[in-house]
């Protein structure tokens, strides 16, 4: 039946549309009615036909549902003009403007005195109160009431302990996040057997439990359906209605902002919470440290360590991680089910924890103090002086050790991943591969038992050590024996004039490294060197088949072979190629041993005496270390400082930019030199045709480029430069009576650093005009497919313009109206002085005039809404009104 209705319905709507259209009877597109004296039909978009006409009633009623503002067909935005009441005068008198500010200023005022109250509370209550309320826990049980009461509300120290609290609170919160992300990782993994219970010890558990089986499958069904509608009923439970809780509890309403005082609930909330998390993960695990450590004598030897608080409080959680396994195994062997699946997920989140901090704190700091001793003739250096630096700020030398060796450690990585892409398959089985889809720290933490993870820490610790030693230690013993000359490195050198100072850091930060860090050939050249290297060191060694894969063995390895694995291996577990370089995350885990690498094991022809060619290897590999870390230490500072001493006659230069500078001309030489070589095969017609397309071609491109980066870093930068100089720096700068003294080489320094800012503030929240427009077209098709003359249009002529006027007009009005007018040599001296801040100041209070006048008009608006509004009215769409403005827009 409804199938027969339906063509019917539709042929007696076309027909209607039809007539419709023939007697030019007008129709609501919603209601389908006609238009009336109360409800007048409007045509507010570009719709025609059938859907052209529309009730106001009936549109805002759709706008309501729908939450647009536009016609879901054409787009076109529909308009509303306000009805006011026939006697609204026309300027507001001047009693309701006075009520209406007066208002809006009691209304500014309570809100201004609500936000103080909501920042008061959330950055001065909260974390001085969490900060003295954990502070007081550790205080003992003398502390009494009245002295806690005392400390509470003392008024020394707040803005540290306020710090101390403010971060005692994110700490809390972050623990609180990672734990119930560690659970869901857990859970995710399975947790089926008991934790640190190897096969053997599990087939041993089941078998003792045999005669039990029946009773324990009995007990499982059952629990299992009680487990099931525990879910169910969890699911479906609405005591507390959640969803509508979070429906309604926003960020402003949590924090306070939405005007309501709820948020002094929450406040309390995160006090009493962060003091439970310091009483159960801080309080609890300190004084199960201090108790084991006071048994045993060893409070005194913690104390030395200006950490005791600290180191008492892991070794709480140490023996805390021991008593939990102990009850867990008391209760697996008592059928405890419910408390052995509690006490097992919470020895297996503490043994994450206690394993992520060994290998991600302690790891990093041992690197980085290892290194710095092995690397202290660099800068002629003691162990005294190290020492004496860890007793004067001793977290500022833990966090600096422990960000060395952090870096170190992922340096180390991405050049084992390098080594991966060269080398045959199965070459590094004895390291991890953070590239196999199949690792996961986490889960390899939840699984596997405490004693293989420090046999892996101890393996970490050796190669890490071993590696340092070689590349580190050896180079500078070394150096120091034959060429003592190289060392020390030279520190900051306050001696140096200030712009050489600040000219170098911004040429190290602004195009030495970001030109390193974006250029790709360094990776190739690296591999091409250890694909060399394995090849020559192979050939003497008979180990050639061992160290390269068959591919490989017998020619360079171009782009498309020492990429092969890698598209296979993204094709294979459909990830994408960028992302193999990217897993740099758990970066010391590749160097644990044990483990399956999803790259295949290639066989390779094993040579007589191959122990001792491999101990050979050996050897071969630390004499390379050496030898490269002699060079890296010693060819680029030298060229470096031959470079500043031919530019400023000076010897004594911070090292780091002559560092920079010597790696900057070396991978510059490199990079030369590999591509002369690609062109030593080709005969003279072909290199000249290379020649003459380069001419053609790059060389034009590169010309356009250097134009527009000397009027853009160069003219403008100066002008840039020089009216920051003029406006703001030399009225702060010089005093009242004195005389300038500008350094055009420093003003044309900030003036590029000013104009690099202008450029990226452009591009990211400049309005959407030609100047922007320019900018963004220069950074997407970057120095060879620029367009000059649009740049030179849209960008570098209206910021010349108007630089250059602002510089002249004041200038011109001082030296050249002021004289007509009788002004002698020293009042036009002053009046050049103050121009220029003062025509800054009238640009500030101008545009400080326009916003309050914007203001005062919205307010007005507001005002005349309040009292005279009677609704809003539906605006007809006029073609040719949007025409024209089409056409103006255009134009």
């Amino acid at each position: 039946m409804a199938s027969q209705t339906g063509p019917i319905v539709r042929s007696k709507s076309i027909k209607m549309t039809e007539l419709s259209e023939e007697n030019n009877f007008e129709m609501c597109r919603v209601c389908r009615m006609e238009s009336t004296s109360e409800r007048p039909l409007f045509y507010p978009c570009l719709c025609t036909g059938s859907i052209k006409f529309i009730h106001q009633e009936c549109l805002t009623e759709w706008l309501k549902y729908s939450k647009k503002d536009v016609c879901e067909l054409c787009n076109h935005q529909y308009k509303f003009t306000p009805v006011y009441h026939p006697d609204m005068p026309t300027i507001l008198p001047i009693r309701e403007v006075a009520s209406g500010m007066a208002y809006s200023l009691l209304k500014a005022v309570r809100c201004w005195i609500h936000y103080s109250i909501v920042v008061f509370s959330w950055l001065i209550v909260v974390p001085l109160a969490s900060c003295r309320i954990n502070r007081s826990l550790f205080k003992g049980p003398s502390y009494w009431i009245w002295d806690f009461t005392a400390d509470l509300f003392k008024a020394q120290d707040v803005y540290a302990d306020c710090i101390q609290g403010l971060t005692a609170i994110m700490l809390a919160l972050c623990v609180f996040i990672s734990l119930i992300w560690l659970r869901e990782q857990i859970l995710i993994g399975g947790f089926q057997m008991p934790v640190e219970i190897h096969p053997e010890e599990a087939a041993e558990f089941m078998r003792a439990n045999q005669p039990f089986a029946g009773e324990i499958a009995g007990d499982a069904a059952g629990q299992g359906a009680e487990e099931e509608a525990g879910v169910e009923n969890e699911n479906n439970w609405q005591l507390f209605e959640w969803e509508r809780a979070g429906e309604e509890l926003t960020w402003d309403r949590l924090f306070g902002f939405d005007g309501s005082l709820v948020f002094l609930e929450h406040v309390f909330w995160v006090i009493s919470l962060n003091t439970l998390f310091v009483l159960l993960f801080v309080m609890w695990p300190f004084y199960v440290g201090y108790f084991f450590s006071s048994a045993f004598n060893i409070t005194e030897y913690m104390k030395a360590a200006y950490f005791d608080g600290f180191i008492t409080t892991v070794l709480g959680y140490f023996i805390l991680g021991f008593l939990l396994f102990l009850c867990h195994a008391l209760c697996g062997a008592l059928r405890l089910v419910r408390f052995h699946r509690t006490l097992g997920m919470c020895y297996l989140m503490l043994k994450v924890v206690l394993i992520v901090l060994i290998e991600v704190g302690v790891f990093p700091l041992f690197c980085g103090w290892w290194l710095d001793m092995c690397s202290l003739p660099l800068f002629a250096e003691t162990p005294e002086s190290r020492l004496k630096w860890f007793y004067d700020a001793p977290e500022l030398s833990l966090f600096v050790h422990w960000l060395v060796g952090m870096v170190y450690v992922f340096y180390f990585a991405s050049f084992i991943l390098i080594l991966r892409e060269v080398m045959r398959p199965g070459v590094l089985w004895f390291l991890r591969n953070v590239n196999d889809p199949d690792f996961n720290p986490i889960q390899e933490m939840v699984q596997y038992p405490v004693i293989r993870h420090v046999r892996r820490f101890l393996a970490s610790v050796l190669v890490f050590a071993l590696t340092i030693l070689i590349c580190v230690y050896c180079p500078f013993r070394i150096i120091l024996r034959f060429m003592p000359s190289t060392l020390p490195y030279r520190g900051s050198n306050r001696s140096d004039l200030p712009f050489l100072s600040l000219f170098f850091e911004l040429l190290l930060l602004q195009v030495i490294l970001p030109t390193l860090l974006e250029q790709s050939h360094t990776r190739q050249i690296l591999k091409v060197l250890i694909f060399r290297w394995c090849k020559v060191v192979g050939k003497l060694l008979g180990l050639t088949d061992y160290l390269l894969s068959r591919e490989n063995n017998g020619a360079v390895p171009r782009e498309q072979q020492n990429d092969r694995g890698r598209h296979l291996l993204a094709a294979e577990f459909g990830v994408l190629e960028e992302d193999l370089d990217r897993n740099l995350g758990a970066a010391h885990h590749m160097l644990l041993i044990g483990g399956r690498s999803s790259t295949q094991h290639q066989p390779y022809v094993k040579p007589p005496y191959f122990f001792f060619r491999i101990i050979a290897l050996l050897l071969v590999i630390c004499v390379s270390s050496i030898t490269f870390s002699l060079i890296a230490l010693t060819v680029p500072v030298t060229i470096g400082r031959k470079l500043m001493h031919c530019i400023t006659g000076t010897d004594s230069h911070y090292e780091l930019y002559t560092l920079s500078c010597g790696l900057y001309i070396c991978c510059m030489l490199i990079r030369l030199f590999t591509v002369s070589f690609s062109y030593i095969p080709r005969d003279f017609k072909m290199l000249a045709d290379d020649a003459k397309a380069w001419l053609s071609t790059v060389l034009i491109n590169w010309l356009r480029f250097v134009v527009a980066v000397i009027s853009y870093f160069g003219l403008v930068a100066f002008m840039f430069g020089f009216l920051v100089e003029l406006m703001i720096v030399a009225p702060l700068r010089v005093p009242r009576f004195g005389t300038a003294l500008p350094c055009l080489f420093m003003i044309w320094l900030l003036g590029a650093f000013y104009c690099k800012i202008f450029c990226v503030c452009m591009v990211t929240i400049g309005p959407n005009w030609r100047m922007r427009r320019a900018f963004e077209t220069l950074y997407r098709d970057g120095p060879r497919n620029m367009d000059l003359q649009a740049f030179m249009t849209n960008a570098v002529l209206p910021l010349f313009l108007l630089f250059g006027n602002l510089l002249a007009v004041p200038y011109t009005i001082v030296y050249a109206i002021f004289p007509i007018l009788g002004c002698d040599a020293e009042d036009q001296l002053q009046y050049g002085k103050r121009i220029y801040p003062g025509m800054f100041s009238f640009f500030l209070l101008f545009v400080f005039l326009a916003w309050q006048f914007k203001k005062i008009k919205a307010m007005m608006g507001k005002i005349r809404n309040e009292r005279y509004l009677l609704g809003q009215r539906l605006v007809n769409f006029d073609s040719k009104r949007d025409e024209r403005a089409l056409s103006s827009l255009v134009v």
